[in-house]
């Protein structure tokens, strides 16, 4: 029997509540600089469509957990909090952020990253127009000298005069996307620690999975990086810090698959649809179905919805499948449907991205879903 995953364009589901924000901004911290943050957040709270902005601060386990919950209360940011001992993760503290946003399009950025007032408009409406593409914006560099006077005014005409253009490697100051492509590469990945990498390593994978990569050149886009010692320094007196430095690049290089984040019980937190239909057809197998069934729910990966569509006329496959009680199921009583009928009807009330054919006579081994989908590259 050839299993086979599928990727199927589908009508988009109607969108019946309109999002009270337009863009989540998430910024990952971790004992970084309070004033750095408050600073930051001061520029979003100031921008041209500050009421459209959703600030989230994702607290990776910062020691002073008060104080943090302290500035966001104060800035009217929410707050993400991940208690963890373990080392420092930008990609894990993005993710957590992401997960608790609620506006259509995010953009990730660093505690020390000031955005000119008109910076955000331009990023939604670049991504109105390109809901799939991957939006950045190329950092200015800022001296010693203004971070007093930040304090007390955000002037951006002194910015943009006495700025320094970075050059275009990386993208932490500012990534934009859609939360809907972030989801369908599964976010940032997880095996990747401290930082460095990790933005690169996804615009990789937003391109691979069809989307595009467009620096915004508009003069109102801007970015400004707070000046502080180079962080790079003690990264390289750290040596769990540059080992894992070494891992994410070598993560960057080799890996090629798309979806990130399948391992134990589906890496992040579930969505409110499913990553995968597994779409079952069948007729009067109820001595058989229920084996198969367990042998869907075993798999290690389990961000998916198993959706059955019975043809039977008389046997108790029904009776089977509601004594599960099982919400990931979707039961459909289709008597006298051919079976191409009925993996069609299927298909079509499939809320997941991919489509994952299996048949009642079968049974699944535990990675098979894991395996389809860590092999999915460019093209596929």
């Amino acid at each position: 029997m050839f299993n086979a995953l599928y990727s199927i364009f589908k009508r988009p589901e109607v969108q019946v509540d309109k999002p009270t924000k337009s863009v989540s901004v998430v910024i990952g911290f971790k004992d970084w600089g309070l004033d750095r943050l408050e600073f930051a957040i001061r520029s979003h709270r100031e921008c041209s469509i500050a009421p459209e902005v959703e600030i989230i601060i994702s607290d990776y386990g910062s020691e002073d957990a008060l104080a943090v919950a302290d500035l966001a209360k104060r800035t009217g940011a929410k707050l993400v909090r991940t208690e963890t001992n373990g080392v420092w993760s930008r990609a894990r503290a993005l993710n957590r952020g992401i997960q608790a946003a609620t506006a259509p399009y995010i953009v990730t950025t660093d505690a020390d990253i000031l955005f000119a007032p008109r910076t955000l408009e331009i990023v939604v409406a670049e991504l109105d127009l390109d809901v799939n593409a991957l939006c950045l914006v190329q950092c200015r560099d800022l001296g010693p000298e203004h971070n007093d006077m930040i304090q007390h005014e955000l002037n951006w005409d002194t910015f943009k005069a006495s700025s320094k253009l970075r050059p275009r490697w990386g993208m932490g100051g500012l990534a934009a996307f859609s939360k809907r492509a972030f989801q369908l590469i599964r976010g940032f990945d997880e095996r990747m620690e401290v930082y460095g990498g990790e933005d690169n390593d996804f615009g990789k994978r937003m391109k691979a999975h069809g989307g595009r990569l467009h620096w915004i050149e508009n003069e109102d886009a801007r970015i400004y990086h707070l000046w502080h010692e180079p962080s790079r320094k003690s990264k390289a007196k750290d040596e769990d810090a540059y080992n894992a430095a070494l891992t994410n690049q070598k993560i960057f290089q080799e890996d090629a698959s798309i979806v990130r984040n399948l391992e134990s019980v589906g890496g992040l937190v579930q969505q409110a649809t499913p990553y995968v239909s597994v779409c079952i057809a069948t007729k009067q197998q109820a001595d058989i179905i229920a084996a198969s069934i367990k042998s869907v729910f075993s798999q290690n990966f389990q961000d998916f919805e198993l959706i059955i569509v019975d043809s039977s006329k008389d046997d108790a496959t029904k009776t089977l499948v509601e004594g599960l009680a099982d919400a990931r199921i979707r039961y459909y009583k289709q008597p006298g449907l051919g079976y191409a009928a009925c993996l069609n009807k299927a298909i079509d009330v499939a809320r997941g991205h991919f489509i994952a054919i299996h048949k009642a006579s079968n049974l699944m081994l535990v990675h098979r879903l894991e395996s389809h989908l860590n092999v999915l590259q460019a093209g596929d």
